[in-house]
């Protein structure tokens, strides 16, 4: 099977998203914190600072049929 992850710093979407995945029948993985608000970071020689917690991630597996659709 094929794994993916969500990113967002919008808590009750990454829950919705969890929830239309475990209905559906995949199984997902813990909403957890990747960094906080105030971290700073260099991206491509700019610093940058981060204005909102960093939330991740829903892990989700999905399993691929061995079958090609017809």
């Amino acid at each position: 099977g094929s794994s993916n992850r969500l990113f967002n710093t919008h808590l009750p979407l990454l829950l919705y998203a969890k929830d239309l995945l475990e209905k559906l029948g995949v199984r997902t993985g813990k909403i957890r914190l990747v960094s906080r608000k105030g971290t700073v970071n260099f991206i491509e020689g700019r610093l940058i600072v981060k204005k909102k917690d960093f939330l991740a991630k829903v892990g989700f597996s999905i399993k691929r049929k061995n079958e090609p659709a017809t």
